[in-house]
Formats: structure tokens, sequence, C-alpha cells
């Protein structure tokens, strides 16, 4: 409220007392708990039978310009989050924060806080409380994953193997020896090339030397370079499709990724190898 305002406000409450037969300023005082010195200057000013509305020019005068006082209201009326700080500069003089503060006030601007809660329709309410009890037993702590092992050929893919334990060689001999070399050797014979990074279980003692009798050709593979390898880019578009399907439990996590496999055909995957060679 403005300061003249509540002056004014003063003014009429203890006119209004006076006129009710209540004229001792100790009582009015006493009353209302405007200052002793307020009240005796208005009581004189009836007694005098001067007018106690606001005179127009009374007070100090505005620091701020008539063109400024425009200037913000059109900032105002154009974007209602203008802070008070980014209208300063553009004010043609210098006043502080608190007067422009006054000023906007006076310009019937206020400022309110976003609402602290999102404004939600029944219909929201509804699907948020579904929401909420079908996802009442889901463990955040310790979300469904699965572990896959494929690989990838201008020929096609080979057979998908998804497993939950944790990748060691011996889980990874047992990989190979179930889903890649048969199929190897019969699409390729004894010339086929296998292409790995160099993970701990890719690399281990066990791992190499049984590579070393059923694999005909390794190739090497430069350090800290997993980006490298063309399977990374299929890895990342089965990602977003497995997204877009949203499976709730791990049998329908399985389910989605082998039909998502089974799409990537051998046009696709030459596609993938060839943007990997222009890429690296």
């Amino acid at each position: 409220m403005y300061k003249h305002s509540t002056q004014q406000q003063r003014r009429n409450q203890i006119e209004t007392l006076y006129n009710a037969g209540i004229t001792k300023g100790v009582d009015i005082c006493q009353r209302t708990s405007i200052p002793k010195q307020t009240v005796y200057r208005v009581l004189n000013q009836i007694k005098d039978k001067k007018s106690l509305q606001h005179k127009r020019g009374a007070g100090r005068p505005s620091k701020i310009k008539a063109n400024d006082k425009r200037r913000i209201a059109a900032l105002y009326q154009s974007n209602p989050r203008t802070s008070l700080r980014s209208i300063l500069p553009r004010l043609s003089s210098p006043v502080s924060i608190s007067t422009l503060h006054a000023q906007v006030k006076r310009q019937n601007f206020v400022s309110k806080r976003a609402v602290r809660v999102p404004v939600l329709t029944d219909l929201h309410i509804s699907k948020r409380i579904a929401w909420c009890k079908e996802m009442k037993c889901f463990d955040w702590r310790h979300p469904s994953k699965v572990h896959l092992w494929g690989g990838i050929s201008i020929m096609g893919t080979t057979h998908l193997r998804i497993f939950t334990e944790n990748f060691n060689q011996v889980v990874y001999i047992s990989t190979l020896r179930e889903c890649l070399i048969e199929e190897a050797n019969a699409k390729y014979g004894d010339s086929w090339v296998l292409q790995e990074d160099n993970s701990p279980v890719h690399t281990g003692r066990a791992a190499k030397e049984w590579k070393t009798e059923f694999v005909p050709l390794r190739i090497d593979w430069p350090p800290n370079s997993p980006d490298l390898a063309p399977i990374e880019n299929l890895w990342a578009v089965l990602k977003r499709r497995l997204i877009v399907l949203h499976p709730k439990t791990v049998s329908q996590l399985k389910q989605a990724i082998q039909d998502i496999w089974a799409t990537f055909d051998p046009d696709f995957l030459r596609s993938l190898l060839h943007f990997n060679a222009q890429k690296n």
C-alpha cells in the first residue's frame, strides 16, 4: 500500500472517531495506535475546518520522469516476468531499486510467486493415481536389467544371448561356443575374423587360450577404443527402439530385445558398417 494512501486512511479514521464524539487525542491514540503527532495534527486540521484530502503535488517530487513511467508500464505489459534490475538500465535517470519498486506498485503491477503445485484436471489426477498403483511395487533401487552378447557381419546377426549373471570368462567362452563358432564356420568356413574390444573378459588368459584353438583370425584392437566398434552403433539403435516399447517386466524386456534383434537384416547391417567406416 502506498504511503499517501495509508496516511489518507489514518486521516479518515481520526475524522470518523471525532465525528462519533471521541474528540480527545489520547483516546484516539489508544483506539487506533496511530502516532500521537499524526492524531493531533489531523485534529487541528478538523478544528480549523481544513481539508483532510491529500493535496496534489504535496510531498517529495518523484525522481522517475513521466516518459520513464510510460516505459515501465510498456515493459511490464509486454513481459510480465520483467525484473526490476533489468528495467533500471533502461531509465533515462538513475534511481534506486526501491524507488522503482514503489513506482511499479503505483501502476498496479503486482509480483506473484509461481504456483508450487501443478495445475491438475480430474483426468490428470486419476491418471496419476493409476500410475502410482501400477508402480507401487517397483524397486527403483534395483531396476530390471539384463546383459546381452551378440555379433554382426555383412551377412546378418549371430544368435543373441540374453543373460542376467555376471559376464566373466566362463560365461564368455560358453557364449562363443553356443552362439558364434558353429554358425560362423558354417557361413565363412575357416577364414572368418573376430573383432572385439579389449574388455578384460575378452583378453583374459583362459579366453585367449580358448580362442587360439577355435577362432581362425582375430583383430588386435587399440586401447580404450570401444567406441570404434561397429556394433556399438547397433546397441544404440536397439536401446532407442526399446525405450519406445517400454517393457515393464523382465520377460517383456527379453522378448522386446529378441523382437528388435530379429529386425536387423543384412541391408541395415551393411549401412551400419558403411557408416562406421566413414566415421572412422
